[in-house]
Formats: C-alpha cells, sequence, structure tokens
C-alpha cells in the first residue's frame, strides 16, 4: 500500500484542488482512498451530493471511534469530513499514541 499526503498549515494553496485531480486521475488507473481531514470539508463538498447528511460516517468516526464506512463514489473511496472533526483535538489530547491513530485506523 502507497500513501500519499498533501499537508500545508498555510490556507488557500490549493491543497483541496490537487487532491481532487490526484484522486480523479489516479482512480482510473489504481484503487484509490481519499481521506478529508478538513473540518471544513471542501474535499467532501466536491465530490458527495449530500455532505451534511447526518448519518455519515466521516473522518471524526474513523479517528475518535475507529469506525470505517467509505462513501463508495464511481471510481474511488472517500472518508468524508464534518464539522465534528473540529472537536476532535479535544478528544485526541488525552489518548495514548494519538498520532498513530490514523495509521492504526488504516
Amino acid at each position: 500500500m502507497k500513501v500519499l499526503t498533501i499537508t500545508n498549515h498555510k490556507g488557500g494553496v490549493g491543497k483541496t484542488t490537487l487532491v481532487g485531480v490526484l484522486l480523479h486521475n489516479l482512480s482510473s488507473h489504481i484503487k484509490v482512498l481519499g481521506i478529508d481531514l478538513d473540518p471544513q470539508a471542501h474535499l467532501t463538498l466536491l465530490f458527495s451530493e449530500n455532505p451534511f447528511n447526518e448519518d455519515l460516517i466521516t473522518s471524526y468516526e474513523f479517528l475518535i471511534k475507529k469506525v470505517f464506512n467509505p462513501i463508495r463514489l464511481k471510481n474511488f473511496d472517500l472518508i468524508p469530513s464534518s464539522l465534528k472533526l473540529a472537536t476532535a483535538e479535544l478528544e485526541l489530547i488525552n489518548m495514548h499514541a494519538r498520532e498513530y491513530r490514523l495509521k492504526k485506523a488504516l
């Protein structure tokens, strides 16, 4: 399994656009899973018909509760985000080995 991560603390540098293009293009050649880890959920908004559905299992549930149920899109899977993710930092602060939760969940 190969992992590609796009990060930058500065906003407005094109991270979401780049990830959206990569997901779309890579998915025509290989199996791809996108994980939206931004509480603003712009990547989710790009690909989901109803990103505000309360029943969606989001990256918040993935990190905090270790529940996994990605949205199945035409060519790839996406773990969507929501505003709930903004509270994850407070919940993770006292968890043991919190810096490895994403790695272990994957």
